[in-house]
Order: structure tokens, then C-alpha cells, then sequence
């Protein structure tokens, strides 16, 4: 049965393109999944936790992502960014597995000292490997 409207749907697809007509391009995708870190206080230690988000398409799947961290707030109001809202990206690149991130130089300011200085940049990583599961390295 899938043959047959194959052929068919094939079929009438070269008759409408023979007879000068066009078929519209699928309305491109405004927003995308992205697994999104966050940093939490468990009261001994910093800890991450993933929230799944719907977020702006910006580029490829890691701008989308990381620009998704630095601006979009958690939905549980007990995770936080501690990344300055006003770091922008610059640029990302993937070559060989190795992510290099460029950020604004808002980035070198944040608010994180100690162990929350290491889950920021923790936060990162794990928001840059989720949404590109071949990287391998995050380099910033």
C-alpha cells in the first residue's frame, strides 16, 4: 500500500512541477529542545541539574543552547546562572571534537567564586556536550 502512494504522491509531485508550479518550503523551526544546565545549592556543594527547554533557534544547536543558559532563566526557582546576563556569544566552533566557545568579556566577571566558579564552568560543558554529543572538549 506505501508503494503504491509513493509512486502516486511521486507522480502527481513531477505534475505539478512540469506544469510550472512550486510547492512552498516548510516554514523553518523557530524553537528547538535543548537540554540546558543549571546551578543548584545542595547546602554542602554545588551541584547541576538539567532542565529540557524549548529555545530560540540562534545558529546551530550549541548557540542555541548556550545562549539558552547565559539568558534564559531556570524554571525551578531553586537553579540559577550565575553567568552575567550581559556575556554574549561571539562565536563557536567545532573542529575534531573540540568545542571552542568565544563569550564577551562579561563572562570573566561573574559572581561565582569556589566550588560554584567550577560548576559554572561545569555548567558549560555540560550544556555544550548535550546539545553536541561528538564534542569532546569545551575549550573557552
Amino acid at each position: 500500500m506505501s508503494r503504491i502512494w509513493s509512486a502516486v504522491s511521486a507522480g502527481a509531485l513531477g505534475a505539478v512541477l512540469l506544469a510550472g508550479g512550486s510547492i512552498a518550503p516548510a516554514q523553518a523551526a523557530t524553537t528547538r529542545t535543548a537540554a540546558v544546565y543549571y546551578v543548584g545549592d545542595t547546602g554542602t556543594r554545588a551541584a547541576l541539574y538539567r532542565e529540557f527547554r524549548q529555545v530560540p533557534v540562534v545558529g546551530g544547536p550549541i548557540t542555541s543552547a548556550v545562549d539558552a543558559m547565559l539568558h534564559l532563566p531556570a524554571r525551578d526557582p531553586d537553579y540559577t546562572s550565575l553567568w552575567p546576563r550581559s556575556t554574549r556569544i561571539r562565536g563557536i566552533s567545532v573542529r575534531l571534537g573540540v568545542a571552542t566557545i568565544d563569550l564577551t568579556a562579561p563572562a570573566l566577571t561573574g559572581r561565582a567564586g569556589g566550588a560554584f566558579a567550577c560548576a559554572t564552568l561545569q555548567q558549560l560543558v555540560y550544556t555544550v556536550t548535550a546539545a553536541a554529543p561528538t564534542v569532546s572538549r569545551v575549550l573557552l
